[in-house]
């Protein structure tokens, strides 16, 4: 086998890859869904961004609605981040695949 050759012809490539950019896309948005929990959890200003988000919209303002405040800043910012994290990942596979030719 030469260098740059591959076990599986290009045409079956051309087959699975509609199917590989697919999935690109979705792991890419969990990708960002998963650093969005992870940034709410240890990072006390996306905490206080999420805190700022949730509290745009109305509710009674008392001591025991801040984890739904906080909650429901988490769902929309993560509705946010996964739309971005799926529309850079779906342009960026529209492009193609990189070629190894110089």
């Amino acid at each position: 086998m030469r260098r740059g050759e591959t076990v599986w012809p290009p045409s079956r490539w051309r087959k699975l890859y509609p199917w590989m950019q697919n999935l690109k896309v979705a792991a890419n948005v969990v990708l960002a869904l998963a650093a969005h929990v992870v940034a709410a959890i240890f990072v006390r200003p996306y905490r206080d961004l999420l805190f700022s988000v949730g509290d745009l919209f109305p509710h009674n303002h008392d001591m025991a609605e801040i984890p739904d405040v906080l909650a429901f800043g988490l769902l929309v910012v993560g509705i946010l981040v996964g739309a971005v994290a799926g529309t850079a990942a779906a342009l960026v596979s529209k492009r193609g695949a990189p070629s190894s030719r110089a």
